[in-house]
């Protein structure tokens, strides 16, 4: 008896599923699932801070 194979790839299943996808392939079919960031979250994150900007910065240059 031969075994099961993919229907995507042709690999062999070692335990076929109704759709006839191995577990590779439904993996890459299936949609990624994006988490919602919860209302009232302020936009600031932690760690991560801008620096202010002067009309003329100092650099190595200009010294």
């Amino acid at each position: 008896m031969t075994p099961a194979r993919c229907r995507a790839c042709s690999r062999p299943l070692r335990r076929p599923a109704r759709d006839g996808l191995g577990p590779v392939c439904r993996r890459r079919t299936t949609e990624v699932l994006l988490v919602p960031v919860p209302e009232g979250t302020p936009g600031h994150v932690p760690g991560q801070t801008a620096l202010p900007l002067v009309p003329h910065q100092p650099s190595l240059w200009s010294l």
